[in-house]
């Protein structure tokens, strides 16, 4: 029976009402992170302008009133509310009441250094529903205010809630290998945003563009280019993704310079780099090729593995560290440049070997994508597999490195160095989930009968 190596667990969050009283129509939700941000913006403000500054908070149309949440100004020494822009909602407010019977507490908490964040549970009044609420809290200096903003539950603990910050003024930048269309790119930076969407960080993403251009004199020149952006725009951190951001601009220019770095989607082996180094850490990138050959077993004849990539610096690192550390050995490699190559490959494999391991078509010329799966359902005569959803289309089974982690690692480890910590003291790590991919088209092809659990746990390809 198949056995399956990679499990992927996806959270969701769901979002409740807001606090108090919603706007007309919301249209969007708000993060734990926003609030922050602009709770913090409100109370700078109102520390520079005292008591007349009050009046902005009673606006419902104002600045202050946002998304599903809005902010309300609190006096701890007349234990009152003082500003709020739905004064409708303090009359014979009997929750508010019992909140507010709170605000010790809510005026402890927003005197703590970064503020933090109160939860407590709220009757919703149209169904009686009971409901958890968070809401954050932070002080205007030199006043007697503190100023709250609510939103519904995030399903995060008031410990992690409380690890949150705000930075305004900070800036970290984004050195990508390839360029702003290949999918693995697209899934980094997508985690690197989900990570610093709301923090106040200004991001920017700078590409190399070295996967469609892979001369070594290109991949210098796209160094210096990076080099003087990073002269310009300053940053305080500085995320490096895949190989030839740390091969041209990291290792030659920044060897144990000031500024931070955090690398990511380094294949298996940082020492070709040196790595590490006093600024830098980062997440090494290593494939689940040893799940994918045991899961191809069950359905093949022999032991013999092939194996056909670009004709790539990262893809030969692969296959080196695939037997170095995974003692996955090929009787059969292909490095290719071409398209035609490419297929001519694919076709003899198909009796060199007993099973193939598929890696990517980036930086492959000429590359054909309906053109590619049509060869490939005329040609597979056995079991392909795959590290790369972009390359569903053409094997019959895939367990799938996510690019989002190594964003959301080196994005969280970003605001670790922003809030001080030196990337010596932040440990390298490596990349563990995966998500199960099944070509259902090609398993016909191959008339092999799967597993009922196996499809029902994978994402099916048809």
């Amino acid at each position: 029976m198949f056995k399956i190596q990679v499990i992927t667990l996806i959270l969701s969050l769901f979002l409740i009402p807001k606090v108090f009283a919603a706007p007309p129509v919301i249209t969007d939700m708000t993060t734990p992170n926003d609030v922050i941000c602009r709770v913090q913006e409100a109370a700078a403000q109102l520390a520079r302008q005292g008591e007349a500054g009050l009046v902005e908070f009673n606006q419902a149309n104002g600045r202050w009133v946002w998304k599903n949440s809005y902010m309300f100004v609190f006096d701890c020494h007349e234990n009152k509310i003082v500003a709020h822009p739905f004064p409708e909602l303090l009359e014979n407010n009997q929750q508010l009441t019992k909140f507010m019977e709170k605000r010790k507490k809510l005026c402890e908490t927003g005197n703590l250094p970064h503020g933090g964040w109160l939860s407590y549970l709220w009757t919703e009044p149209s169904n009686s529903q009971v409901l958890r609420k968070i809401t954050y809290v932070a002080a205007a200096e030199n006043t007697p205010y503190q100023i709250a903003a609510g939103i519904p539950d995030t399903g995060m603990s008031l410990e992690e809630l409380n690890k949150l910050r705000c930075y305004p003024g900070k800036k970290i930048l984004h050195i990508d290998s390839y360029d702003e269309n290949y999918d693995w790119s697209k899934g980094i930076r997508r985690g690197i945003e989900n990570v610093l969407q709301d923090t106040g960080v200004e991001f920017k993403t700078i590409y190399m563009d070295t996967k469609r251009n892979t001369e070594e004199e290109f991949g210098k020149q796209a160094a210096l280019k990076v080099k003087a952006e990073i002269e310009k725009f300053q940053p305080n951190a500085v995320i490096a993704s895949d190989d030839n951001a740390s091969k041209y601009v990291v290792m030659p220019h920044y060897k144990n310079a000031d500024l931070p770095f955090i690398f990511c989607g380094i294949n298996w082996d940082i020492t070709a780099y040196n790595y590490p180094y006093q600024n830098t850490t980062g997440m090494i990138e290593v494939e689940p090729v040893d799940s994918i050959i045991k899961n191809l077993r069950q359905y093949t004849k022999g032991e013999r593995l092939g194996f056909l990539a670009p004709d790539e610096l990262s893809e030969y690192k692969i296959a080196k560290n695939q037997g170095d550390v995974l003692k996955v050995y090929y009787s059969q490699q292909f490095f290719v440049k071409t398209f035609a190559e490419w297929k001519q490959r694919f076709s003899e494999l198909q009796t060199l070997v007993d099973m193939v391991v598929l890696t990517n078509n980036g930086g492959i010329k000429d590359w054909n994508d309906a053109e590619a799966r049509q060869f490939v359902e005329e040609q597979t005569k056995i079991p392909v597999g795959t590290q790369h959803d972009f390359m569903m289309s053409y094997a019959l089974l895939g367990i799938v490195k996510l690019p989002e982690e190594q964003g959301e690692w080196a994005a969280q480890a970003a605001l670790k160095i922003l809030d001080g910590a030196k990337p010596s003291e932040i440990p390298l790590a490596r990349n563990k989930r995966g998500k199960l991919y099944i070509n259902m088209r090609i398993g016909n092809k191959l008339g092999i009968l799967l597993a009922p659990e196996l499809i029902e746990l994978a994402e099916i390809i048809r």
